[in-house]
């Protein structure tokens, strides 16, 4: 049996009186290909979020790998870890709009990873050529199109090579 690169156990969370995410337990195999579905509002990205740890949780247990993740545990060094395991696309882009598109896939490795900078820039202009953007390179997010968007901003989740990517 795999053991799971991705799981959730009981994890639970509230905004206010409301609960948003009511005992959620899942695994997901290493090379798995998993697609949540609900309802709009139903915590599809809440549950996302809280895997890449952008997201407190009350209570329960995620793990990503060898990173493990309590309620209220999420502190810098666990982060850092995670980040290094995981890559997420938003549903809106989300890119830093002072940036140019090499910028924006190169920062995470420069500063999360501490991979030297012309390191990452080659790295990112691979990403960038796979994805068919490698001339938008020097562009900014508002120059770009939606599709284009999307495509830097997968380019940037793999730049950190996760063994396990997020699509929100």
């Amino acid at each position: 049996m795999t053991p799971a690169m991705v799981r959730l156990g009981d994890v639970q969370l509230r905004r206010g009186g409301r609960t948003i995410l009511g005992g959620v337990s899942f695994e997901v195999a290493r090379g798995e290909v998993v697609a949540l579905m609900g309802a709009s509002g139903s915590g599809k990205t809440t549950v996302l979020r809280a895997i890449a740890a952008l997201e407190p949780f009350e209570r329960g247990v995620i793990a990503v790998d060898d990173v493990t993740m309590t309620a209220g545990n999420e502190t810098a060094p666990i982060v850092r870890r995670l980040r290094q395991k995981v890559g997420m696309v938003f549903q809106f882009h989300c890119l830093f709009n002072h940036l140019s598109v090499l910028a924006n896939v190169c920062l995470a490795p420069v500063h999360a990873q501490r991979l030297a900078p012309a390191d990452a820039r080659r790295q990112a202009l691979d990403l960038l050529r796979a994805l068919g953007v490698e001339h938008r390179a020097a562009a900014l997010p508002r120059e770009l199109s939606g599709g284009e968007a999307q495509r830097v901003a997968i380019a940037r989740a793999l730049a950190v090579d996760p063994p396990g990517a997020l699509v929100g």
